[in-house]
C-alpha cells in the first residue's frame, strides 16, 4: 500500500492537489501488488484466465463508465505516427480531468484514469506468470509468443481501420485501432509482445554472461549503469518529472495556466536531446546518492 499512497503524493507534488486522482503508474503498481499478493497461490491456469478476463472486460467496463467525459468528450487521429494510416492511432482531445465525487474517483481508478486497474492489472498477472514459468521454458518460446502478440495486435488495429469505425468505438470495442488512452486491446497486445521479446533478449544476454563470468570491458559498464538505474527507479521517476514539468508549469503560470506549454514547448528532436540530458543527469545524481546514501529507494 505504501507505493499506492506514494502515487497519490506524487500526483499532488508534480501535478498539484487538483490532480491527486489522475491514477498514474504508482497507484496502479501499488494496488496491483496488493491484489496480486492474495492470488499468488492460484494455479497458473487460473491466473491466465484471470488475465484474459481483465483484458477482455476492460472495453465493456469503459463503455459503461462515461470514459470520454473525463477526456474531453472525443478522440482524434494521431497524424505523425503512421503517415497515411494515421487513422489507426487515436488519442483523447485533452488530458484526463476528474472531480472529487465518489463516483468519479472510483471510475477513475477502475477504468477511466491515466493508468486504471482495467486493463493494466493484466500486465501484473502476466508478468507474475512469466516469472513463475520462465525457467521451465525455452527463451525462443517467449520470443515467438511476443511476435504473435504483436502480429495479432496489428491485425486488430488494421481490421478496425479498414472496416471503418467511429472514433468513440475504441472505448468499448475489442476490435479497435491503437490507443494509449484508453489502452486498446490492439495496443496492449503490441506492448505485451515487445515486453516478452525484450525480456527474453536481456535474460539471454545478461544472465547468461553473468553465469559464465564473462562480463568485462564495455559490457561490464553497461551492466553497472543498468543495475544502478534499476536500483533507484522510484527516485528517478520522481526526479525526472520534477525536472521536466516544474519549469514548464512555472512558465505556464505567466499565461494563466500551469499546463499552457505542456506538450508544445519543444520539437521532437529537442525533446529527445533533453531526454538524453536528463537521463545522464539522473545517472550521475543517483551514482552520487549511491555512494553517500545507499538506502534511498
Amino acid at each position: 500500500m505504501l507505493i499506492f499512497f506514494l502515487g497519490l503524493l506524487f500526483s499532488v507534488i508534480i501535478w498539484g492537489p487538483r490532480q491527486i486522482f489522475i491514477w498514474g503508474v504508482l497507484t496502479l503498481t501499488g494496488s496491483s501488488i496488493v491484489v496480486l499478493s492474495s492470488l499468488i497461490r492460484l494455479p497458473a491456469q487460473v491466473l491466465a484466465v484471470l488475465a484474459a478476463g481483465v483484458l477482455l472486460s476492460a472495453p465493456w467496463v469503459r463503455s459503461q463508465s462515461d470514459f470520454l467525459l473525463y477526456w474531453g468528450g472525443d478522440l482524434h487521429h494521431v497524424t505523425s505516427v503512421l503517415g497515411r494510416y494515421s487513422g489507426v492511432f487515436l488519442e483523447p482531445v485533452r488530458e484526463f480531468i476528474s472531480d472529487f465525487s465518489v463516483k468519479s474517483i472510483f471510475l477513475g481508478f477502475l477504468s477511466n484514469g491515466e493508468f486504471p486497474f482495467l486493463p493494466w492489472f493484466a500486465f501484473s498477472v502476466i508478468g507474475f506468470l512469466v516469472g513463475r514459468v520462465h525457467l521451465k521454458l525455452k527463451l525462443w518460446m517467449f520470443v515467438l509468443a511476443g511476435l504473435l502478440s504483436i502480429g495479432f495486435g496489428f491485425g486488430l488495429a488494421f481490421s478496425a481501420f479498414f472496416s471503418g469505425y467511429h472514433r468513440s468505438e475504441v472505448v468499448g470495442q475489442l476490435i479497435a485501432p491503437f490507443s494509449f488512452y484508453p489502452n486498446s486491446l490492439s495496443l496492449f497486445l503490441v506492448q505485451l509482445g515487445v515486453c516478452l521479446i525484450f525480456f527474453s533478449v536481456f535474460r539471454s544476454v545478461f544472465e547468461g554472461l553473468t553465469q559464465r563470468a564473462l562480463i568485462k570491458g564495455w559490457l561490464k559498464e553497461v551492466v553497472t549503469v543498468s543495475a544502478l538505474m534499476s536500483r533507484y527507479t522510484l527516485s528517478i521517476f520522481f526526479l525526472h518529472h520534477m525536472i521536466l514539468l516544474w519549469p514548464i508549469s512555472l512558465a505556464g503560470l505567466n499565461q494563466g495556466h500551469p499546463l499552457y506549454y505542456y506538450g508544445r514547448i519543444m520539437s521532437p528532436p529537442l525533446s529527445l536531446f533533453m531526454a538524453i540530458l536528463v537521463t545522464v543527469f539522473c545517472y550521475f545524481s543517483m551514482r552520487y546518492v549511491d555512494r553517500s546514501a545507499p538506502h534511498l529507494p
